[in-house]
């Protein structure tokens, strides 16, 4: 996690070390659009008018985590976030709230949402319910193995680093290419099928925002304050950024109770190693009537509507087949084999349908 000194555009937060995440995670494939956002939330506020598969944007920190919140109620998860607030008292922007309390106006309401006690810290891992990724897991998501600045490649040709450069043209809606949000998913996807993890909006993360992470291992880390006020991150550049804040290791700071007309939204749902595995895009559940109740019945329907409402997760078929007919040695293999070749390879096989 981090940058090599000698990375071009690189900032002085992003000290490189060694981080291990010990457990698999879901994450949404697209950033989630303004339609999506209202289906959940029943609001667009300022984001009416524009296009209905931008990405949603105009969100504070509280407004992401409520609609991560909105995803747990559907599934019938635990919340992730609780809000504290007990008086609802009604506002039109965040300056009728405490916002030195880490209030804001979400959907014309005074709200402060903070970690559900029951996962704080890095126990926000083991939280059942959607949320938003840590840094370490969005960085990892990004990166989906790569060890270059972009997803796409080094930043050899950039013109400089509010510019633009090839690399970046190929998977990002960013200042170069754009002024205003895009549909989500017109660039290229990185290695693991996601996209716009680059540029169109940044990204909320769970995080307070920290200007050192530090040179040590970490195993499983997360950035948590007593303050509910506290900065938090964001992630991916955004349409009015440059090449350098398009970087994986590249981080932003970011007032909480302050919506950002370049900041959005992408959950992740954390899969219990002890009931399944992560295959893919795909979540195949272990055996014993405990977790078939626990994880086949919850957390394959949660992963499979996860990618359905991101405009389709071609594995997730497999996945429903397999579910609907009982697991065995030949359903894992076919939903491993889907999930290890591109999509269209995957659609000739048929023997999951049968």
């Amino acid at each position: 996690m981090g940058s090599p000194p000698t990375e071009p555009c690189r900032d002085t937060n992003e000290t490189r070390h060694q981080v291990t995440l010990n457990h698999d995670f879901l994450m949404e494939q697209y950033e989630v659009t303004e339609a999506t956002f209202a289906f959940y939330t029943a609001y667009h506020g300022a984001n009416d008018g524009f296009g209905v598969d931008w990405p949603a944007a105009n969100l504070s920190w509280h407004d992401a985590v409520e609609y991560c919140n909105k995803r747990s109620e559907e599934q019938g998860f635990v919340p992730c976030y609780l809000n504290r607030v007990s008086d609802a008292r009604p506002c039109t922007s965040s300056i009728d709230c405490r916002v030195g309390e880490g209030e804001a106006c979400v959907h014309e309401v005074c709200k402060r949402y903070q970690i559900n006690s029951d996962y704080a810290g890095a126990a926000i891992y083991a939280c059942p319910g959607f949320r938003l990724p840590t840094e370490a897991e969005w960085e990892y998501a990004y990166r989906a193995a790569t060890v270059s600045a972009l997803y796409s490649g080094e930043l050899a040709d950039a013109d400089d680093c509010t510019g633009g450069g090839t690399e970046a043209d190929l998977i990002a809606v960013y200042g170069k290419t754009t002024g205003h949000r895009q549909d989500v998913g017109q660039r290229a996807a990185n290695a693991w099928g996601l996209f716009d993890l680059a540029g169109n909006v940044a990204e909320w993360c769970h995080d307070d925002y920290a200007e050192d992470l530090g040179a040590s291992p970490a195993v499983d880390p997360v950035t948590a304050s007593a303050s509910a006020s506290s900065p938090r991150v964001g992630r991916g550049g955004s349409y009015i950024n440059g090449v350098g804040a398009l970087r994986a290791a590249a981080r932003a700071r970011f007032e909480v109770s302050t919506p950002s007309a370049t900041l959005g939204v992408r959950c992740v749902l954390t899969t219990m190693a002890s009931c399944g595995q992560a295959i893919g895009c795909a979540m195949v559940c272990g055996n014993g009537p405990n977790c078939v109740q626990r994880c086949r019945l919850r957390l394959c329907q949660a992963a499979k509507k996860l990618f359905d409402d991101a405009m389709g997760c071609v594995m997730s078929k497999c996945l429903s087949q397999c579910l609907a007919g009982g697991l065995g040695p030949d359903c894992v293999a076919c939903v491993s084999q889907w999930c290890t070749q591109e999509v269209g390879a995957c659609q000739a096989h048929t023997s999951c349908f049968r």
